[in-house]
């Protein structure tokens, strides 16, 4: 309004403009000052949440990361139990039985592997839907980065369907993995070289879980800090949206400079409104316009929870 009314958009814009600015409290400076702070509050407002997309989209990535890390450290456990209690039995046979009983009880491991193997994988997939349904999924582009939340039940089905294809991905692997068993030289003495393997590789995965943890973790808490960041911004843009400058703008070449900034501000609350709606998911308490489908979402199943 106060753009509109020094464009002229109003009919009697000097009586309206004075009655609206009478019931504002008061901006301890001028008109350029007070359009100039709105511009810096909006931009500062603009920056944390696109500071907050980024930490959400690297969240994203980072739990995926940690999903398929679990996995083969879970897969690895089942094969090194079966691999080891293969190795305990065939020393205890070694001296009594030849290579034939060697041979059926790596294949008694194989078969209790991929047992174990498939029902992860079933287990995994159950949890990925259970989450699915509590909290909104990201849709990643050609990048493998996430790019927007899944909103509608079409988008979340091709959510899901990339983490169920990351599932098969990675357990199809570790199946592949685990038939190393049948090509180790018969005998105790190589299922004991397969679990030294076995255990190198838990080693591996686990830093890995645990490097990324950490960054999750760190990605966690910045998207937090971003998010304080952009409500306490947002919430100084509406301050001063609700004061009246003390000295009034003269229709002088002020106005142009005055109206840039008004402008600028403007443009910067709909850039966010428009481009950023990873950084808004759930941010509660911010800008009505901008969230009201991040703060629906956050009500519903549509939240995201990077760290859940």
């Amino acid at each position: 309004q106060f753009a509109s009314s020094l464009r002229g958009g109003f009919p009697n814009r000097g009586r309206r403009w004075a009655l609206l600015a009478a019931a504002m409290p008061a901006y301890p400076g001028s008109e350029r000052e007070w359009a100039s702070a709105l511009a810096q509050r909006s931009e500062a407002y603009r920056r944390a949440v696109v500071a907050r997309s980024a930490n959400v989209a690297a969240g994203d990535r980072f739990y995926r990361d940690l999903t398929v890390y679990q996995w083969r450290l879970e897969a690895l456990e089942a094969r090194l139990a079966d691999a080891s209690e293969a190795a305990a039995d065939a020393e205890v046979a070694e001296s009594a039985e030849a290579t034939s009983p060697t041979e059926r009880r790596r294949l008694r491991s194989l078969d209790g592997s991929l047992r174990a193997i498939e029902e992860q994988c079933r287990g995994a997939v159950a949890a990925l839907e259970e989450r699915a349904a509590h909290y909104a999924l990201g849709l990643t582009g050609s990048t493998g980065q996430m790019e927007t939340l899944a909103s509608s039940a079409s988008d979340k089905e091709r959510a899901m369907a990339r983490y169920r294809e990351l599932a098969e991905e990675t357990y199809s692997e570790i199946q592949s993995e685990a038939r190393e068993i049948l090509e180790v030289p018969a005998g105790p003495g190589g299922l004991r070289s397969l679990c030294a393997t076995l255990e190198r590789r838990r080693d591996f995965w686990r830093a890995q879980f645990e490097e990324t943890w950490s960054a999750w973790q760190q990605a966690t808490c910045q998207m937090h800090g971003a998010g304080d960041e952009a409500l306490n911004a947002w919430r100084a843009f509406q301050t001063l949206c609700g004061q009246r400058p003390q000295q009034q703008l003269q229709l002088t070449t002020e106005q142009s400079e005055t109206l840039q900034a008004v402008s600028a501000a403007s443009a910067c609350v709909l850039a966010v409104d428009l481009w950023e709606a990873v950084g808004l998911s759930g941010l509660g308490g911010a800008s009505a316009e901008a969230t009201e489908g991040a703060e629906a979402d956050a009500a519903s199943s549509s939240r995201f929870c990077p760290e859940s």
